[in-house]
């Protein structure tokens, strides 16, 4: 088992999402696929099986979502 003290040092790690990985904010609709660094909105159902179909989403909060910049 793994103590609390230990455990308290993974709490306010941040995870960094990869190219290609798709995110979305905790209870909101849209998705966003990261790319260098950056969040896109995946437009439509299509868009998201065409190209990210498999892929798991990533449920993220909204203080964590707002760190990516939005690009075209």
């Amino acid at each position: 088992n793994v103590g609390e003290d230990v455990l308290d040092k993974y709490k306010n790690v941040e995870k960094k999402y990869s190219d290609g990985q798709l995110v979305r904010g905790y209870g909101e609709a849209k998705i966003y696929v990261i790319k260098n660094g950056m969040k896109r909105h995946i437009v439509s159902h299509e868009e998201l099986i065409n190209n990210y179909f498999g892929l798991e989403i990533f449920n993220v909060s909204h203080k964590e979502l707002v760190k990516y910049i939005s690009s075209l």
